[in-house]
This record gives structure tokens, sequence and C-alpha cells, in this order.
């Protein structure tokens, strides 16, 4: 039985990203863990005996509900509440208005893939992007960066490519896609917001086994049904 012994500092969403796995399968295999924010130096946390196979790479696709996490054969492996764009009645809407954008209105629901082209409010393009994957998967979209690009829990880039990037009316004056924890909060233009935070730290651990089984790249398409 592999057993990780919790240090100072340490949470449970680090300990899964630490060593490839979900928190969900840490919680299933450590049933005293009853609040998994609330951990302690000096307990005792169950790992899975086995990590997953090799081999088995990933892949993702968001319909602009959900986003699924799939093996290359479609198997889903799980699944996040999603959205991209803006609702009706959004802040940011009404400044932009203000700011001079005639063609917006507060009563439309820019989450809509009919609204894929209108930058600033639209949902992200529909296309297949690319997510890079690294060792850690730091998050390069956060509020604790303070660039005020990010919010919430944190994510990460998505590459369009320069080709598709250059035909997509969206990137006229926005060049930059993520995929990222939207705080619990919709407003996600251009982006893919995740509701929890729970579901983008059990990505990242999905990614980072990933990566220690060899793959270098994610595909994440957008197709809105």
């Amino acid at each position: 039985m592999n057993v990780h012994v919790v240090k100072k500092n340490e949470t449970l969403s680090g300990i899964a990203a630490k060593h490839g796995v979900s928190i969900q399968a840490l919680l299933q295999l450590n049933p005293q863990i009853t609040k998994p924010n609330h951990i302690h130096p000096g307990d005792r946390v169950i790992l899975p005996s086995t990590q997953p196979s090799k081999g088995k790479w990933l892949k993702m696709k968001f319909d602009g509900h959900e986003l699924e996490v799939m093996t290359l054969s479609g198997k889903v492996l799980a699944t996040a509440s999603a959205r991209s764009g803006l609702p009706p009645g959004h802040s940011q809407t009404r400044n932009l208005i203000k700011e001079g954008r005639s063609e917006l209105d507060l009563e439309t629901d820019y989450r809509l893939s009919e609204h894929e082209d209108l930058s600033g409010v639209g949902p992200v393009p529909e296309n297949t992007y690319t997510l890079k994957l690294t060792k850690s998967m730091k998050y390069e979209k956060s509020e604790a960066l303070g660039d005020g690009r990010g919010w919430g829990e944190g994510g990460w880039w998505l590459d369009e490519g320069t080709f598709d990037r250059h035909l997509n009316p969206f990137s006229s004056d926005r060049s930059e896609f993520f995929l990222h924890h939207d705080g619990g909060s919709e407003g996600t233009s251009g982006c893919v917001g995740v509701k929890h935070s729970s579901d983008i730290r059990q990505i990242k651990a999905m990614l980072i086994s990933a990566y220690r089984n060899g793959q270098r790249t994610v595909k994440v398409t957008i197709d809105y049904d």
C-alpha cells in the first residue's frame, strides 16, 4: 500500500497533482477525509497502488456547457461544467456599450455560438486548439499572477496556431484563449471557464499524469452542438 504523509502547507489537490491522480480517486481511497480542504501535517493519505497505464493519452472537448476529458479512443474520464461568453445583462457588455460598441445590447445572450466572432463578449470560437503539457502544469492564468488576465484557481493558454489565428475574425484584437477556472462567476468571453475549482484541479492532475506517460500536447476541440 502506498501512503503519503502530509507535510506542512500541503493540500489534497497538491498531493493529487504530485502523484498524478484525481482528487476523487484519493477521496475514494481515504473515507476518513471528510473535508478535503482541511488536512493536517502527519495525516496519512493512501495512494492508488498503480499509476494510469502507459500510453493512455488524453484529448478534450467543449460543447458550450461541459468540458469532457477523454482518451484518444473516446472513453470519457471526467466531465466538468463549463461555459464561454457573456450572459444577458453582464457588466462587461454594459461597459463596452459605453465605450462605443453600438453593435452590442444588454438583452442578448452572447454565450450562443452565433456570437463567437464578437470580441470581448462572445464564446471562444469553434476550432481545435493545442494545450501544451509540462511537468508541473503551472497555471498560466490566475489571480495570483497579478497580470489582470485571470481569476479563480487558474488555467492555461490554448494555442490556436498561426494559420487559424489569421483566419479567425475574433482574433483581430485578441490572440489569447484560455482554459481556466472562472471563479464561479460567468463572464468568460473568448475563454472556456470551468465552473468549479475542484474540476480544474482534477484536470491538472490528469494532465500531469499524461505528461509522465509521455504526452506533450492535448488537443482541445470546441464544437458547439
